[in-house]
């Protein structure tokens, strides 16, 4: 948010379809945000899944471990791990750092693999964010995906 903003400001933006603000607004009631707002999980998946649906990858790795955890919700291991190898994928660097660490210990769903683990791991340092690199913000748009339950 910017500075002197509300919560309803962004949630404007989000109501308008920015996935950037959706996303916003799902890590904020994700988190309740220092008295910003109340935590609210089952909203927060509500906001990540409208800007996945646009293809926002911070919101494929939010709305993914919201999932394998069962945060808000119903879990869903299956969905989460999708989202998350996809944000991966699209080169968001802490879904990497995940699945590199999933596949060198095991775990949800997955078994020690230690070339994947390698592969992911390659992959965190290869895109790892610097101050100020451009670091993709779209992937593959995901409009049919919804929620368990």
């Amino acid at each position: 948010m910017i500075e002197g903003e509300t919560i309803w400001d962004l949630r404007e933006r989000a109501t308008g379809g920015s996935a950037f603000d959706q996303d916003q607004m799902g890590a904020f009631l994700a988190t309740g945000a220092d008295g910003i707002c109340d935590r609210d999980e089952a909203e927060a998946r509500h906001w990540y899944l409208q800007a996945v649906r646009q293809g926002y990858i911070d919101s494929k790795w939010n709305l993914g471990t919201m999932l394998i955890d069962g945060e808000g919700g119903p879990e869903d291991i299956e969905k989460g791990m999708f989202l998350i190898e996809q944000a991966a994928t699209e080169g968001q660097y802490s879904a990497c750092g995940f699945l590199r660490d999933i596949h060198e210990a095991g775990g949800y769903g997955k078994s020690p693999n230690a070339d994947l683990s390698r592969h992911w791991g390659k992959e965190a340092e290869r895109i790892r964010p610097i101050d100020g690199a451009d670091l993709p913000e779209f992937g593959a748009p995901l409009p049919d995906f919804e929620l368990p339950g």
